[in-house]
């Protein structure tokens, strides 16, 4: 069995007019977009599902042909701590829930310009536009579906990456000390 060198899905950062874009190697640019799952957990509500799949297609469609839509849910297990609050009610609410087990969802769209594979990588600023231009939309469609998106920016790149090279999305502190790198394992 022959070694696999891990490389990194994306190489680089930059800004274009505000828009934070991650390159790979091959030269494709993505963006990263937070978004709120509009359906309930555990909900028997079938038309929230049916919509929320209609607003991705829509997206897809949107997008048209030479882009990419990935979605990834993060769940992060953790403890319910609750918050201070002056209400009694909600104080009653967080000692009775303090300490137990709950479960958070993360959801993330990765929208992708592909570039064709037979070529090296040009600086190309109109298909730059058109991926803003493309990225305007998606977002205008997702506020449209209550799913109140967000672009991460640089910082909260770098967090997200490195939460998932980690495998760890809750801890405070990320870090890559998951690695093992001798071959009598």
């Amino acid at each position: 069995m022959s070694a696999k060198i891990f490389q990194l899905p994306y190489i680089g950062y930059d800004n274009f007019q505000g828009l934070e874009l991650l390159y790979t190697a091959a030269g494709e640019f993505s963006v990263i977009v937070r978004i709120e799952n509009a359906v309930t957990e555990l909900s028997a509500d079938e038309r929230g599902y049916i919509s929320y799949q209609e607003l991705l297609m829509q997206i897809i469609k949107t997008l048209g042909e030479g882009y990419i839509l990935s979605k990834q849910d993060v769940f992060v297990a953790g403890r319910f701590l609750g918050c201070e609050t002056q209400g009694y009610l909600q104080k009653a609410y967080d000692e009775h829930f303090y300490g137990r087990r709950k479960v958070e969802l993360y959801s993330y769209l990765v929208i992708t310009r592909k570039v064709e594979r037979s070529r090296f990588y040009v600086y190309n600023e109109k298909s730059l536009h058109n991926f803003k231009s493309a990225v305007a939309k998606v977002l205008g469609t997702l506020n449209e579906g209550n799913l109140k998106p967000q672009l991460l920016d640089k910082s909260a790149l770098d967090q997200y990456i490195g939460r998932c090279l980690s495998m760890d999305f809750s801890s405070l502190h990320i870090t890559r000390n998951n690695f093992f790198a001798k071959e009598d394992r």
